[in-house]
């Protein structure tokens, strides 16, 4: 039977402070990236990964036990983040979807026609974003 009495608990495991601005710079830099529309990245989702950081540490064994590593966060927000995230239409949309979303338009106009097939995945940006950081 497996000894639950020795397993740490998720207040026993910290966040470095390096780890901490690794894991802010990481979704801001995912957040704010051009191709990608990160608006339901918010403060309650960071909270919550924190609170998952903590506990697959605890599940997979990562780091010394105390601290959760830059290594264990690079591999653990991505998949977690990758439902919050949608890839922008086009470079249209890029450039102005902000701005077009708060006066209420809806129409973007004409789409180039093969924009939506040569646009990266969500999994390709992230990839990139995880060696820019």
């Amino acid at each position: 039977m497996f000894p639950y009495t020795e397993l740490p608990t998720t207040e026993d495991i910290y966040i470095s402070p390096v780890a901490a601005n690794y894991k802010t710079a990481l979704v801001t830099a995912i957040r704010h990236h051009p191709e990608l529309d990160g608006m339901f990245l918010t403060a309650r989702c960071l909270t919550y990964i924190d609170r998952l950081l903590r506990a697959s540490a605890i599940v997979f064994g990562e780091g010394d036990g105390r601290f959760i590593s830059e290594a264990h966060i690079r591999r653990v927000i991505p998949p977690v983040l990758i439902h919050r995230l949608r890839v922008r239409d086009g470079p249209r949309e890029q450039l102005l979807g902000l701005v077009w979303e708060e006066a209420g338009i809806k129409n973007w106009g004409n789409e180039e026609p093969n924009s939506k097939k040569d646009r990266r995945s969500a999994k390709a940006i992230l990839a990139d974003i995880l060696t820019e950081v």
